[in-house]
């Protein structure tokens, strides 16, 4: 494949993005406006996942405690959250993002 072809190929993939960037734009308009106060999520599964992000870097770096396990539902007694889609990945990802790359370099080192 000669450069003026690659150069062909490489601008094919340029229109559709910027499509694509135009209508997220456009769809996400209002919302971006309240980006740092609100959650881009429905009321039912969003909620509950921003809830599992919460739990997994609460109970992880500051309870110490298994995140399996929480006081916070069915208090006094707390319930397990085995069979709960918890999201343990993205829960520890999300409290990397949100501390900074140093500090999860040093607590996932230790």
């Amino acid at each position: 494949m000669g450069a003026a072809q690659q150069g062909r190929v490489g601008s094919l993939w340029l229109a559709p993005l910027a499509l694509y960037a135009l209508i997220f734009a456009g769809f996400t308009a209002p919302l971006l406006a309240r980006f740092s106060t609100h959650f881009f999520a429905d009321m039912g599964d969003g909620v509950v996942n921003v809830w599992n992000l919460w739990w997994v870097d609460t109970a992880v770096t500051h309870l110490g405690t298994n995140p399996w396990w929480t006081s916070h539902l069915h208090f006094p007694h707390g319930t397990s959250l085995l069979g709960h889609t918890l999201n343990p990945f993205n829960g520890s990802s999300a409290s990397c993002c949100s501390r900074g790359s140093v500090w999860c370099a040093r607590t996932t080192s230790s």
